[in-house]
């Protein structure tokens, strides 16, 4: 350890009570950062227990007694004694604290006059810093701050926070009532470029990244992004404590691309730090923008999707709003392009070999990017395999689960490149609705301390809706019904309706031909359920479209199908077929029944028969509109599947919204109206 450390003191008092000690570990931070710059042997041990994975109750007995050994060192009995009076702890006798320590008599303390300041942290507690001046044998000097905590009766008060609801319900808009002085205070409380510097060193030394070198770039570089990273996590679980204290609507937002850029600069930027890192780092010998060149770009998207994304939960963040990001976390990216002599070439971009994982836009409020990855379970390695030197066989699993994540968007010109795909979006579907309906249920529950009740499904689509950027994550429409209705026993009707009010959708092209579609047998060959699932969906959508347009035109209605069926080039469900017929019998029969006399009806028997024989071979003829065309391929058509099970589309403009309104999805919409 670096620096002046006299060792623990010969008898520590007893463990303070709960609240109190709470009080002290919370405070830890903020002592750190007033130390960091003065004493780097006090702020290396507040790091220390603060990293260490200790039980909680013993983490807060490791933060009190590092404040008591604080001002043990100082020998300021006054001030113990003012803490201890103030936390309502009965101050230990003269004979509990033995002062068997090195003489101070070097480090001569004399208090400032009325030199004192205050702060309020967002759980209400107010400390009062008292400026000394500690005159040490080295001609530096450094300054030290001793603090007298003031602990209220209640144990947490509500945290500094405002975030508004997706909910179009306005009286559940989220406000946290603070005052302006409340609010001043706390955000006048931020780390200066010398504690910032001292916890840049920190990191560089201690955080298990590099062997021991020299404080070179890529070595500042991380340590800087670590630096920035314990500022980011503060209000990151500060915003996830919130929304889960006060259950709010959550946005979901699915997207098989995120191009988020470089973040380092961008996470300085929001915290308002960018001039004290540019400092400390100045200190250190480096220039900030030096440092940040060391980031590699997120190989995360491709164009202008992935960047939309980005940008809508930078938006997200910035404007208060609660959500998350779900996307996919690709080892290799999509490519990176050399030249070279031999002319352009595309390798594998190795931006993630490094152990840094990539968090999402970082603001006040902190919204969550959560990137899933794919790999075999311990429990289905072949180990016996392994052992015996089939080595290829070993890892066969494994390398059929990894490769699902390797690239983002792999060739599809074979059927393998098409399979892999395909199962990209359904892991990046699955993973997340799973995700989502355990976060809802654990809400309904009131919590993990609390012990299950029924969920209500009905709230569902008042506390969740999923964005699903493009047509990749549609598979989530039928997977949120496969779950509903095979996993947590809602029927059908209730799966159904549930989903059409959570789910909504952002179209990207308006060209017919550039929609996504996938092959029926390659669909059924690797997810028969959601085959299933979709093929009722898309029964209930014709049952709408003959609702709507009747069945007496059948041009009219076969060209509606043909627009508007999820099902490309695949037979009617049984049940419109007889739909169909009965509806054409009935208006035969309604046009032949009229009142005639015998001898009418007699000279007439013959014209009826020829006429019920036109009308048979006329209905026949009709029906085989409807019939398949065997040369063509059978499809499933994800855009149409995603307007038919959400409650919204837009597009990526106003212009564009208008378009899709008016002409991609025109018949939808008049549906719909």
């Amino acid at each position: 350890m670096r620096g002046f450390a006299p060792p623990l003191p010969a008898s520590l008092p007893l463990p303070l009570p709960n609240d109190s000690l709470k009080a002290l570990y919370r405070q830890q931070r903020c002592l750190l950062y007033l130390l960091a710059p003065q004493q780097p042997a006090f702020a290396a041990i507040a790091s220390r227990f603060h990293m260490l994975q200790l039980p909680k109750r013993l983490r807060f007995m490791v933060a009190y007694y590092f404040c008591f050994y604080f001002l043990h060192i100082c020998n300021d009995k006054i001030h113990y004694a003012k803490i201890m009076r103030d936390m309502e702890v009965e101050e230990p006798s003269s004979s509990t604290i033995k002062l068997q320590v090195p003489t101070m008599a070097d480090f001569p303390i004399s208090p400032v006059a009325q030199s004192s300041q205050s702060i309020t942290s967002p759980y209400k507690f107010v400390s009062s810093f008292t400026n000394f001046q500690l005159h040490s044998i080295a001609p530096t000097r450094s300054k030290l701050f001793l603090a007298g905590t003031t602990i209220p009766r209640s144990r947490r008060a509500k945290k500094h926070l405002s975030v508004k609801n997706v909910a179009s319900d306005q009286s559940h808009e989220l406000k946290d009532a603070i005052s302006h002085q409340e609010a001043n205070a706390l955000e006048d409380f931020v780390p200066d470029s010398s504690s910032i510097a001292l916890s840049i060193k920190y990191h560089a030394e201690f955080t298990p990244s590099f062997s021991p070198e020299k404080f070179k770039l890529p070595k500042a570089y991380v340590a800087t992004a670590e630096s920035v990273r314990d500022s980011l996590i503060i209000n990151w679980n500060t915003t996830y404590e919130y929304h889960e204290k006060m259950n709010v609507k959550q946005a979901y937002y699915l997207s098989m691309e995120f191009l988020q850029g470089r973040a380092l600069l961008n996470a300085i930027g929001n915290l308002e730090l960018t001039g004290a890192y540019a400092e400390a780092l100045k200190k250190l010998g480096y220039s900030l923008e030096d440092v940040a060149k060391q980031e590699p770009d997120a190989a995360l998207g491709n164009g202008g999707l992935g960047r939309l994304a980005s940008c809508f939960l930078d938006s997200l963040a910035t404007l208060n709003y609660p959500a998350w990001g779900y996307g996919l976390r690709y080892r290799y990216g999509l490519f990176k392009q050399l030249i070279t002599k031999d002319g352009q070439e595309e390798v594998a971009e190795n931006w993630l070999e490094g152990r840094w994982a990539i968090h999402g836009r970082l603001t006040k409020t902190t919204v969550n990017l959560r990137l899933w990855s794919t790999k075999l379970s311990p429990r289905d390695f072949d180990l016996h395999a392994f052992n015996v030197g089939d080595h290829a066989k070993a890892y066969a699993a494994m390398k059929s689960a990894e490769k699902i994540c390797y690239v983002l968007y792999p060739g599809d010109e074979s059927r393998e490149g098409k399979t892999l795909r395909l199962k990209q979006q359904y892991t990046l579907c699955s993973a997340s609705i799973q995700d989502i309906i355990a976060r809802f249920e654990r809400r309904s529950d009131g919590g993990e301390e609390k012990e299950e009740g029924p969920v209500n499904w009905e709230e569902f689509p008042e506390k969740v809706v999923v964005q699903m950027n493009d047509t990749h994550p549609t598979l989530c429409i039928p997977e949120l019904i496969r779950i509903l209705v095979d996993v947590k026993g809602l029927t059908w009707k209730q799966a159904w309706n549930v989903t059409r009010r959570t789910v909504a959708y952002t179209n990207h092209t308006v060209l017919p031909e550039a929609l996504e579609k996938w092959s029926l047998d390659l669909v059924q060959e690797l997810l028969p359920r959601h085959v299933e699932i979709i093929k009722q969906i898309d029964e209930e959508l014709i049952h709408i479209i003959i609702e709507k347009y009747g069945a007496a035109d059948v041009d009219l209605l076969h060209e509606k199908l043909e627009e508007m069926r999820i099902l490309d080039n695949i037979e009617l469900p049984g049940s419109v077929l007889d739909l169909l017929m009965n509806s054409k019998e009935q208006v035969v029969s309604s046009a032949l029944t009229i009142e005639s006399s015998e001898e009418e009806v007699k000279k007439t028997n013959q014209q009826e028969e020829d006429g019920e024989a036109e009308e048979i071979e006329q209905g026949e003829n009709e029906l085989k509109l409807f019939i398949p065309d065997p040369t063509q391929p059978k499809l499933v058509r994800m855009a149409n599947l995603c307007v038919a099970g959400g409650f919204s589309v837009n597009g990526v403009a106003e212009i564009h919204s208008e378009i899709v309104q008016n002409e991609v999805f025109n018949g939808f919409y008049k549906v719909n109206d």
